[in-house]
C-alpha cells in the first residue's frame, strides 16, 4: 500500500495487480505534475464558467481518478486490470465507483470536457486513438485544454508529432522530477480528424500455411483487422510466427483458450487445427478483444477480463499463450507467471500449457511450481516454445 497526500487529504492506493517490488508506486511524477496542472487551470478558470467537465485517459491504477473524485471526472479505460484497480482504489479510500462515468475507448462521453488528462501510454499508435477521441469529446472553447503527461526518459519525437495531427499548438513543459507534459489546444480540423475513431484499424496480412499449418483453407491469406495499439500491428511477431508453428493440437483437446489473444491469430490457428473445438479468447485489452470481434466473432468466445479466474477450474483441455513480459514501460514478469499459476487451476488433470517467450525470461523455472513434464517443444536464438502439464 502507498499514501498520497493532496491538500487536507490523504489517499491509500495499491497496485493492481499486485506487484513484490516495493520501489513500484501506483503513480509517478507525471501523475503529480498532470495534477499540479489541473489545479492551475481551476485556479485561473473564470467562476461564470459554470460547472467543470473533466476527464481521464490511461490511468492504469486508477490514481488521477481516484484523487480528483470530486470532480466526477469521466473515466476512459481500455483494461480490464485497470478498471479493476480503480475500483479497488476508490473501495480503499471509500469512494463511489461512478458507474456513469466509466467508457471505453469506443464510446463518446455524455458531453464535451474542458480539460483532459492523459498518461501517454507506450505506443503511440494507442497514444493516437485516445487523442483521436480526446478532440471528438473537447468543448470547443478557447479555454479547453489536453494535458498529456510522461516520464522524461520516455519522451520520443513520435509524441509531438501525434500531438500535432489534432491540435494546433503543442506545447512542452520543463521538466519537473523527470517527469513533463504536453500541453495540447486548438482542435485542428484535418482528414484525419473526420475519420470515425472505429476508422483507427491496422491490417496485417497472414497466411496460415507459412507458419505450418496444413490443409486447403491454410493456404488462403487471411487480412487481420486490429485497432490501433493492440500488439504487433505492423505484421506477425517472430515469438507468434514461432508458436504457431510448432503448435500442434492433440485430437483430446476439445476445450482450448487462447490467453492474451491479441488481434485472435492464435485463435484462427487453432480452429483451423481443431474445427470442432470449442474455443475461448481473453484479453486485458479492449481494444485487443473488439479486434477479435472483427476477425473472429463466429469462431471464438471472446472476453475483456484480464485472468482465466472466470473459468470453472479443471475446464481446459488446453491454453496457449504469448504472455506480457511488460506492464507499459516496466519490465514485469509477475503478470505472466501470475496467469501461468491460475491457467494451471483451470486446465484438467493432464491438460497442457503451451506458451512462447524470450528465451532470457526463463519461464521454465518458474513453471515448475505449477506443472510437470515441462519441456521445450522449440526454440531458437531468441525464443521458445514450453510444454508444461497439469498433474
Amino acid at each position: 500500500m502507498s499514501t498520497f497526500k493532496r491538500n487536507d487529504q490523504t489517499f491509500e492506493f495499491h497496485r493492481y495487480p499486485p506487484t513484490s517490488n516495493r520501489s513500484l508506486r501506483p503513480w509517478s511524477a507525471a501523475d503529480e505534475l498532470l495534477l499540479s496542472h489541473f489545479d492551475e487551470y481551476l485556479t485561473n478558470r473564470p467562476e461564470n464558467k459554470g460547472s467543470l467537465r473533466s476527464a481521464v485517459y490511461h490511468d492504469r491504477f486508477g490514481f488521477l481518478s481516484t484523487t480528483l473524485q470530486t470532480h466526477e471526472p469521466y473515466v476512459l479505460y481500455n483494461y480490464s486490470s485497470q478498471e479493476k484497480s480503480l475500483r479497488q482504489n476508490l473501495k480503499e479510500n471509500k469512494l463511489e465507483v461512478p458507474e456513469d462515468k466509466l467508457f471505453t475507448p469506443l464510446a463518446d462521453f455524455p458531453e464535451p470536457a474542458d480539460i483532459m488528462l492523459i498518461k501517454i501510454p507506450k505506443t503511440m499508435d494507442l497514444f493516437r486513438l485516445y487523442l483521436h477521441h480526446a478532440w471528438n469529446n473537447l468543448a470547443d472553447s478557447d479555454n479547453a485544454v489536453v494535458y498529456c503527461g510522461f516520464m522524461t526518459r520516455h519522451f520520443t519525437p513520435q509524441m509531438l508529432e501525434v500531438a500535432n495531427e489534432y491540435f494546433e499548438h503543442a506545447e512542452q513543459t520543463k521538466a519537473r522530477k523527470k517527469a513533463r507534459l504536453l500541453i495540447l489546444k486548438g482542435k485542428k480540423k484535418s482528414e484525419i480528424t473526420d475519420k470515425a475513431i472505429t476508422d483507427l484499424i491496422n491490417e496485417v496480412e497472414w497466411k496460415p500455411s507459412e507458419n505450418g499449418i496444413a490443409g486447403d483453407e491454410a493456404k488462403k491469406a487471411i487480412t487481420l483487422k486490429q485497432y490501433y495499439g493492440v500488439f504487433s500491428s505492423n505484421g506477425v511477431d517472430a515469438a507468434t510466427a514461432m508458436l504457431l508453428k510448432h503448435m500442434q493440437l492433440k485430437e483430446t483437446e476439445k476445450t482450448v483458450l487462447d490467453m492474451g489473444c491479441g488481434n485472435g491469430i492464435i485463435a484462427k490457428a487453432i480452429k483451423l487445427q481443431q474445427p470442432d473445438a470449442d474455443i475461448h479468447a481473453i484479453d486485458d485489452d479492449f481494444l485487443a478483444v473488439e479486434s477479435v470481434k472483427m476477425n473472429a466473432a463466429d469462431l471464438v468466445n471472446v472476453h475483456h477480463y484480464d485472468s482465466p479466474e472466470m473459468f470453472p477450474d479443471g475446464f481446459f483441455d488446453l491454453v496457449v499463450t504469448n504472455p506480457p513480459s511488460h506492464l507499459g514501460h516496466e519490465n514485469n514478469i509477475e503478470v505472466s507467471i501470475g496467469l501461468f499459476d491460475q491457467a494451471a487451476k483451470k486446465i484438467k488433470s493432464g491438460g497442457r500449457l503451451v506458451i512462447v517467450a524470450s528465451k532470457h525470461l526463463n519461464y521454465s523455472t518458474h513453471l515448475t511450481k505449477r506443472y510437470i513434464d515441462i519441456k521445450k517443444l522449440a526454440e531458437d536464438d531468441k525464443y521458445e516454445v514450453i510444454e508444461g502439464v497439469v498433474a
